[in-house]
Formats: structure tokens, sequence, C-alpha cells
């Protein structure tokens, strides 16, 4: 039998309008599904999350028509260029944005993990 966990609280980083996604337990098996909530079509904010989360790789395909060779990066290259390009947007005082996916990391570290 599964357990849902309702998330009921009014303020706070678990807040209701906080949380996009429902959780069961089943704690006879020791195992926690988490099922996630995807874009909604009227909401901008879900829009312009999806548009900065998918604006990397759409860039290095691109890039990878025009350089074939990106194609044959290992993904420690790959890597460190896209470190390196946030550290440049760092230096010019643009912050890498707090995706919802954080969120859950931050929940599943906090709250399940422990």
């Amino acid at each position: 039998t599964a357990t849902t966990t309702v998330h009921t609280a009014t303020s706070g980083e678990w807040s209701e309008e906080n949380v996009f996604w429902t959780e069961f337990r089943f704690r006879d098996r020791n195992v926690t599904v988490l099922a996630l909530k995807g874009t909604e079509f009227w909401r901008v904010s879900d829009w312009l999350e999806d548009v900065r989360m998918w604006t990397e790789p759409v860039v290095f395909s691109m890039i990878s028509v025009v350089f074939p060779t990106v194609r044959a990066w290992s993904p420690h290259t790959v890597a460190m260029v896209l470190d390196s390009f946030h550290a440049l947007l760092d230096s010019l005082g643009l912050p890498d944005p707090d995706y919802k996916y954080k969120r859950l990391v931050r929940y599943i570290e906090q709250v399940i993990k422990p």
C-alpha cells in the first residue's frame, strides 16, 4: 500500500505553490516515488524555465552543424566548456537561474535521503 504525501505547508520552501510533484511512499518496501508535474501551458514561468533549460543543448547542436568536431568532444570537455561559460556569466554579474529541479534535489537531500 502506498501513502500519498500531500504538501500542505502554507509558507517556506516546501509550501504548496513551490512543490511541483506528488510523493508516494511505500513504507513496507522502503521505496519513495516522486511523480513530477510537467510544463503547464498557461504558466509563463514554466515556459521561461524551459527556454533557459534547453538553450545550451540547442546551441551546442547548432554549433556542431558548423563545427562537426564538437560531436567528438568528450563529456568532460563539454562540461569544461559549459563551466567556463557559466564562470564568464558569473563574472558579468549574470547568475545561474534557480531551476525548479534544484528545489526537488534539495527536497530529496533534506527530507527523503537523510
